[in-house]
């Protein structure tokens, strides 16, 4: 996907090694990176981050600017969404009309993000020598296997 940024917000997504940035009203910034976005505020003698994984996000909150009213962004991660977007409001960001078409590219990204299925890895159990041992041993005093296949897995357990 290819992200209407101006020159600034393309330094910055290089500096921050993003995806993509977009530079709202009170210096924040909404910073896409592979696995999760982050609202990023850089003020002279304050900055600050929050990181939001795209899995986290409920929903993404949308208006587009018009010529006095600035839009808004808002990354529901639980709970209502405010009435107002104000600058301070901590998941949100306001940005001026001529973001807008950057605004719904990264709107479509998260989205699209958030509908990815979330791949599910299944916690491996370890099992030491010793475990794999006895269950061998098992195997053999049920006669499921003989007692040269059980000397034979021994011995590679226990690298000999």
């Amino acid at each position: 996907m290819t992200f209407s940024m101006t020159d600034k917000e393309q330094a910055l997504a290089k500096e921050f090694g993003a995806i993509a940035v977009m530079s709202g009203m009170a210096w924040k910034h909404l910073v896409l990176h592979e696995g999760r976005c982050a609202l990023v505020t850089r003020m002279a003698f304050e900055n600050s981050s929050t990181d939001y994984p795209y899995r986290d996000i409920r929903s993404v909150e949308f208006s587009t600017a018009g010529v006095i009213q600035p839009g808004h962004f808002y990354l529901n991660v639980g709970g209502d969404t405010p009435k107002v977007i104000s600058v301070t409001t901590k998941q949100g960001i306001l940005y001026k009309k001529s973001r807008n078409v950057l605004a719904e590219q990264i709107r479509v990204f998260i989205e699209e993000r958030r509908s990815e299925p979330q791949q599910q890895q299944q916690p491996q159990l370890a099992h030491s020598s010793a475990d794999e041992l006895k269950k061998f041993a098992d195997l053999r005093d049920q006669g499921i296997i003989t007692e040269e296949d059980f000397q034979k897995k021994k011995d590679q357990l226990l690298g000999i």
